[in-house]
């Protein structure tokens, strides 16, 4: 530390901290932990200019998806409902400060560590008598607070000071107040809103001495624990910021494998896009928006992981599925069951280096879901004017810089785009009903995650997700080329997957398991293993091992059909029409079975 007489505030940092802002200065937190230190303020509507929103930072689409904490801007909100109760002047405005955080860039990316604070008390300013504690991110930022005769703090006094050319300041609550504001600000309002102070809170965060995070990772907590407080965020809003849930973890994963491809200057075009996934929880009021181009939601993904793949968060299963054992490192996690920031790192790791790329094999290379990654390439490839490439952003990432930029030319380019992306999964030929429903790929996935211990069987060793997935995927082709899974009304899933009135049934992601996930268990199998006759032992435990369940779900679906057909023959019910119903029902199963095993030996 040193001594007091000789500390001084250096001159040098003068043209270095251009930007500043007065307020009251406070921490939350103690030294052992991560600590944030804050400046509560009012902004004038000129230092508004000081604000930036995600989107507008160049370079912020190549951010990972994990990084982009705020939600779209919802402009129909902004200019709907904030404009005119800003230009309403019967109204009293008021509402709750904005939260702004410092980000410190290299150039247009994130430094994602924390910044390595001092804090130096009792610091002479050179130019004057006045004395301050200092606490400071050198060349990023420093928060001034004054010392009185006495040397006590003003902390009411206080001030802090950045460099603007290396920190972005940027909301993680109130981007649509601040949304609002900057237009509001830009259409000549009346002369009043120049004299408005706007309530905003500035923070940032001081590493623990037992603490070993990155800065964005802790903005997101804070993100989720704000949001939660005023409005929790949609579910896939919670899956993309958690990092309290190794399926959530993971999913994140999967979203990043795409992100960073799309973003790439050399896109591999056989993977998959980011068009494919609902990512972004976009809600109007309370009601989800689905993304158009998107097959599935994100959330469908991590139920994926959850009910099929991985497991239960921490349970002995999910441990298994990421080939974690008692040795290993990360076992711990599973004995506290719970993450510490440390291990977020390693478990995203883990899960990339095989069963992400396994899952992803599977997804890229299945016929329907191949197809539509090359419709979608193409499409992006044949459409390439200023406006198309524009649009074709905006689906993917979000809004892109300011809603104002959206300007016809562009509105119309995304319009046609999703026109014509609407068209191509609107054709059941391209992709089928059942895969666009739920139930299908649910039972596909339950039938991937099951199979592995079969091959694994078979080969007489263990095989990791990557070397099981062209296995399985080829045998998944097979059959879709056969038919399967093109139509949903295939009478041997008659009573699995949609009942007598065509009316899809056992969709439950419970369900699937003991319905057509089990069937295609069976199904996939034998197509797997048609070729090799000393498989056929090993094809039969598996068929004696999920036949019961397809048989209870069938005798389920025939004994209602058959309560309804014999209803005239037993007005009075009771035990003979029970007897009735039982016994024609049970025939019925016995009739499906012999259409499905004379199919089974004949693939």
């Amino acid at each position: 530390m040193p001594d007091e007489n000789d500390a001084f505030i250096d001159d040098e940092n003068i043209d270095t901290y251009n930007a500043k802002i007065n307020g009251f200065y406070g921490e939350l937190g103690s030294d052992d932990a991560n600590q944030v230190v804050f400046l509560q303020t009012a902004l004038t509507p000129a230092e508004l200019d000081m604000i930036s929103l995600i989107g507008d930072i160049p370079g912020s689409r190549k951010w990972s998806v994990r990084d982009l904490f705020q939600r779209d801007v919802d402009v129909k909100r902004v200019e709907d409902g904030l404009i005119p109760y800003f230009k309403d002047e019967s109204k009293v405005k008021f509402f709750n400060p904005i939260t702004l955080t410092m980000l410190m860039m290299d150039g247009n990316e994130i430094i994602r560590d924390l910044p390595p604070m001092t804090i130096r008390p009792n610091v002479q300013d050179g130019n004057s008598d006045r004395r301050y504690d200092i606490v400071e991110a050198k060349d990023f930022f420093r928060f001034k607070i004054p010392l009185n005769r006495s040397g006590v703090p003003s902390y009411y006094q206080s001030s802090l000071e950045w460099n603007s050319r290396k920190v972005k300041i940027v909301a993680i609550d109130g981007q649509h107040r601040l949304t609002a504001l900057k237009l509001y600000k830009e259409d000549n309002p009346r002369q009043d809103f120049q004299n408005w102070s706007i309530p905003a809170v500035l923070f940032s965060v001081k590493q623990g001495a037992t603490t070993n995070t990155s800065l964005l990772d802790i903005i997101r907590s804070i993100f989720v624990y704000i949001n939660t407080e005023a409005k929790t965020p949609s579910r896939a809003r919670q899956i993309l910021l958690s990092d309290e849930s190794i399926n959530c973890i993971c999913t994140q994963e999967i979203l990043e494998y795409s992100h960073q491809n799309d973003v790439s200057d050399e896109i591999d075009n056989q993977k998959m896009p980011l068009l494919f996934y609902d990512w972004r929880g976009e809600q109007k009021g309370s009601n989800d928006v689905p993304a158009p181009a998107a097959v599935k939601n994100i959330v469908e993904i991590h139920d994926w992981l959850k009910f099929y793949i991985l497991g239960e968060d921490f349970e002995p299963e999910q441990q298994a599925a990421l080939d974690i054992d008692a040795a290993d490192e990360l076992a711990e996690i599973f004995y506290d069951n719970k993450i510490s920031h440390e291990a977020v790192k390693s478990i995203r790791e883990r899960f990339n280096t095989d069963a992400r790329d396994g899952l992803m094999y599977l997804l890229q290379n299945f016929t329907p879901y191949q197809n539509y990654i090359n419709f979608l390439r193409g499409l992006e490839d044949e459409l390439d004017s200023p406006s198309h490439r524009y649009a074709f952003d905006n689906l993917k990432f979000g809004t892109v810089g300011s809603s104002r930029t959206m300007n016809d030319s562009i509105a119309e380019a995304q319009k046609e785009i999703l026109d014509r992306i609407r068209a191509y999964k609107l054709n059941t030929t391209n992709m089928p009903e059942l895969l666009m429903l739920d139930i299908g790929m649910r039972a596909v996935i339950f039938a991937y995650s099951r199979l592995r211990p079969f091959y694994t069987e078979i080969q007489n060793d263990e095989v990791s997700w990557s070397d099981y997935s062209p296995w399985f995927t080829e045998a998944l082709n097979l059959a879709y080329e056969d038919g399967w899974l093109k139509d949903r009304l295939e009478p041997l899933i008659e009573h699995i997957s949609y009942d007598n009135n065509k009316n899809t049934i056992n969709y439950q992601l419970d369900k699937v398991d003991s319905a057509l996930g089990a069937f295609l268990v069976i199904l996939l199998s034998r197509y797997a293993t048609k070729d090799n006759q000393d498989l056929i032992g090993n094809w039969q435990q598996l068929y004696d091992m999920y036949e019961p369940d397809i048989r209870s779900r069938l005798t389920t679906g025939y004994r209602k059909d058959q309560r309804i057909n014999l209803r005239d023959d037993y007005p009075d019910r009771g035990q003979p029409f029970v007897n009735a119903v039982n016994a024609a029902a049970d025939n019925d199963v016995e009739e499906h079975f012999k259409r499905l095993n004379r199919y089974l030996l004949n693939v």
